[in-house]
């Protein structure tokens, strides 16, 4: 589990290059919740500022996206050319164990504090 702190894009890059380090297929959670916790409005613009570009590999086989903004990460991953066949909208994260059994390879979870706790208890119980 990889905790990738919003609004920071270093924090995101630090957790692409730890997954991308990795030989061999692997499958991705990617989202939050919650956007800051300074401030009151959603300004989502910090997304491009990540370079989720790299995450345009062939060894990142699906890449879950969760939590309330799971459409704006998806529309940011499409942006970054990632293509929309290997991403999942996760509807209810409660079905994260059902989907996680047809991923390939290694599961990172790149979320934010928000998501950690939430998804720590759901692939535990699992």
């Amino acid at each position: 589990m990889l905790e990738s702190k919003n609004e920071n894009n270093l924090s995101y890059f630090q957790s692409i290059d730890y997954i991308n380090n990795f030989s061999g297929k692997k499958s991705i959670i990617l989202g939050f919740d919650n956007v800051s916790r300074r401030y009151k409005h959603n300004d989502l613009s910090w997304l491009y500022d990540v370079d989720f570009e790299h995450l345009n590999i062939k060894d990142i086989d699906t890449i879950y996206c969760i939590g309330r903004f799971r459409y704006d990460v998806a529309a940011r991953l499409v942006n970054a050319g990632i293509s929309e066949k290997k991403l999942v909208l996760v509807e209810d994260i409660h079905s994260i164990n059902n989907l996680l059994k047809k991923s390939k390879g290694t599961i990172f979870t790149m979320v934010c504090f928000d998501m950690t706790i939430i998804l720590r208890r759901l692939l535990q119980n699992g």
